[in-house]
Parts: C-alpha cells; structure tokens; sequence
C-alpha cells in the first residue's frame, strides 16, 4: 500500500515537542544520552515558525503514594524522580528549548501521553491544525503514546526522524522502522529539514 505524501503543511500546523526536559537530559534514572542531539534539530523547527511549537513537561507526583493504580508500582519503582527525592527544576525543559516559551508555550501531563490531562485536547480542538510534527523522547514510549491518542483524534501526524529518541536505541529504531510505518494512512516520517521545507 502506498503512504500519502502531504506536499505542505499549512499555516495552522502545530509543533508538538515531547518531554525536553533535565529529568532526561541528566544524570538521573530517566537519562537519556540521546537527547542533546535532539536539541539543534527541535530548536530549528521551532524557530522556523515562533508560536508554533507546544512543548510537553512529564510532571511527576510528589510521592509514589500520590499515584493511582498502577502508577503507584511504576513510580514505587522509579521513586527517584518524584517530587520529594528530586529537585523541582528537573522538570524544566532544557535551557535552549526553555528560552523559546514565549512565544511558544508548555503544557504539563501526568502520563505518557500529552493528550492525557485534556489542556492539550483542548488547545488541538480549538485550533484545529492542518497537521502535528511530533519531535522529542521518547520515541517508543511518550512519543508513541501522543501520536496514537493524536491518529484516534482523526489528525495527521509526521514524525520528525532527526528530532526524537529514545534511552534504548534498538527500541527506538524498531519503533521509527516499523511500528510507525503500519500508521501509514495517517502519519508520515519526515526530517526536520524536510518539515522546515514543507511548512508554508
């Protein structure tokens, strides 16, 4: 079967850049040695169309009791990353990405998914983008979690290959390779030099 091709993306198009944040960037559980290569690509595309781009922060609880379900096993298993065993300013993006809010702007979740906490949804709803480029960490995880919730909502989304990654290379290059491929009605893969081009 043959994927669609968008030729452009439109006016209204959104950047959706996922979890750029010091709680993987350092040298916490969560590192993620990919990620300041990510930083050149994402920066770019966000530049490219200032108040475009929506950055997601993974707002972890003050305690794993805090949590519900099976949040509570995940985080009384990652229970380095809550609020009261790590500095609050883990949560920050990364400096370079930080300093493009304004004009671009941050919107907090709580699971995998962007979609998660209805701010999002609800911004989605409201400007009703032509499409979603979709960059950061991580691919098989938080990025995989936003882009399915955002295929199920009816919108086209490109993955930007040079702009996401994952603290497991070969999860990541299954994901990229083969998972996102069998959503070929729906998303699309491209660089980000290709999204730079293609946006008008």
């Amino acid at each position: 079967m043959t994927t669609p091709k968008l030729q452009l993306l439109g006016p209204k198009t959104l950047h959706l850049c996922i979890d750029m944040q010091r709680l993987f960037a350092e040298k916490t559980v969560w590192h993620t040695a990919c990620l300041p290569a990510l930083i050149d690509p994402i920066r770019r595309i966000a530049l490219a169309r200032p108040g475009r781009s929506v950055f997601t922060r993974f707002v972890t609880p003050p305690t794993a009791a805090d949590a519900t379900g099976t949040w509570a096993r995940y985080y009384s298993h990652w229970s380095s990353v809550t609020l009261d065993r790590m500095a609050p300013e883990m949560l920050d993006l990364v400096p370079e990405l930080a300093a493009l809010v304004p004009p671009d702007r941050i919107v907090d979740k709580t699971t995998h998914s962007a979609f998660c906490t209805g701010e999002l949804a609800g911004l989605v709803a409201e400007e009703r983008p032509d499409a979603l480029v979709v960059t950061g960490v991580e691919t098989d995880v938080c990025v995989l979690s936003t882009v399915l919730d955002a295929i199920d909502r009816g919108i086209h989304v490109v993955v930007v290959s040079d702009a996401v990654g994952g603290s497991v290379e070969e999860s990541h290059r299954v994901t990229l390779d083969h998972v996102y491929p069998r959503y070929n009605q729906h998303l699309e893969i491209m660089t980000s030099d290709e999204v730079i081009a293609a946006w008008h």
